[in-house]
């Protein structure tokens, strides 16, 4: 209730609660008093958009029936649409209630999101907004932070706000206020700040941002500690492993070919999901890296289709199955066996 309240009053706010905290939830309550307001108020908003992981979508929209007892008026925009119907619909005149939108997929339709938010009264969520943090140039920052301002409210939601040092903060709270210099210390000063403990400059930082931000923490969900299982290390079947040797080998031989930085950091960042693919299951090598670069909203300022290369490959799915896969099975089993519930 605290938390509905803060974000209703403050319109642009951040919520830093742990996993299981109902944020979803929060953000509703505060959408429904904002949009239950005469049209005459400035403070009215009548549209929720939603930028986050493609995983998110569906609690969007089963969370929303929760609320309020009816289905969400809601639209995807995955990689199932195109990206022409993905911009046509940011010019319709009667868009859904509840968009829905991946952070890989905002680079393209950064015009049309400017159009949509200035035409409509929108409450912009980042869910699990840390995908903004980048401050050093990032794309994806940049081209929310091109149309945030036009927005009725702004919203960010981040169970871990900071994770590599204070300077993790610095987008999230350019963007619930653009136009305030909420954080009052330069880039460099908060990098320095992360790297001195006990620096006396800290407690200025947090009475700035106090103001603007809620966290609801473990302790108030009364959440029992968390129990660690170390992790199961399986060995991959023989011709996983000479496909994922294949792959390291050549990247490898494309990264020391090429004499463009820029392109061989955008090679080994590539190599390196094509690897974690290979280790998992091979068969997901069959979709071109860009698609699974929108799924994982991982950033690219270039994507070269590498497909072609693995053609010779796809023909795993029909000669072993990943030994991963075997093992999570037994796994699996047992517990089931035991009458226990797992999540995979």
């Amino acid at each position: 209730m605290l938390a509905a309240y803060h974000l209703a009053f403050a319109q642009n706010a951040c919520n830093f609660s742990v996993p299981g905290a109902g944020k979803t939830s929060i953000v509703y309550g505060a959408y429904s008093y904002l949009k239950n307001l005469s049209e005459y108020n400035t403070k009215k908003v009548d549209r929720l958009l939603i930028i986050g992981p493609l995983n998110a979508f569906a609690p969007w929209e089963s969370e929303y029936e929760e609320c309020f007892g009816r289905r969400a008026v809601s639209k995807r925009l995955s990689s199932k649409l195109n990206i022409d119907e993905k911009k046509q619909y940011f010019y319709d005149m009667n868009p859904a209630e509840l968009t829905l939108l991946s952070y890989a997929s905002v680079i393209s339709l950064t015009d049309e999101l400017a159009f949509f938010v200035q035409k409509h009264r929108v409450m912009l969520v980042l869910d699990e907004a840390h995908k903004i943090k980048n401050i050093s140039g990032g794309i994806i920052a940049q081209s929310i932070m091109s149309f945030a301002q036009s927005c009725k409210a702004r919203v960010v939601l981040t169970g871990t706000p900071a994770p590599n040092g204070h300077e993790d903060l610095y987008n999230l709270f350019k963007f619930i206020w653009p136009t305030k210099e909420i954080i009052k210390f330069h880039i460099g000063q908060l990098k320095d700040m992360s790297r001195t403990p006990h620096d006396q400059r800290v407690s200025t930082l947090i009475n700035s941002i106090s103001p603007f931000f809620i966290r609801i923490r473990k302790c108030d969900l009364e959440i029992p500690p968390a129990v660690n299982n170390p992790p199961v290390l399986v060995e991959m079947g023989g011709s996983q492993r000479k496909i994922y040797d294949y792959i390291e080998n050549k990247y490898i031989y494309d990264i020391a070919n090429t004499k463009d930085q820029h392109f061989q950091n955008e090679l080994i960042r590539a190599r390196l999901i094509r690897l974690m693919q290979a280790s998992t299951n091979p068969a997901l090598l069959r979709q071109p890296l860009f698609k699974f670069v929108e799924i994982e909203g991982i950033e690219f300022a270039e994507m070269k289709d590498d497909t072609e290369m693995l053609n010779e490959i796809f023909r795993y799915a029909d000669m072993e199955i990943p030994a991963k896969y075997v093992a999570v099975k037994d796994i699996l089993l047992d517990v089931i066996n035991r009458g226990e519930k797992a999540i995979v």
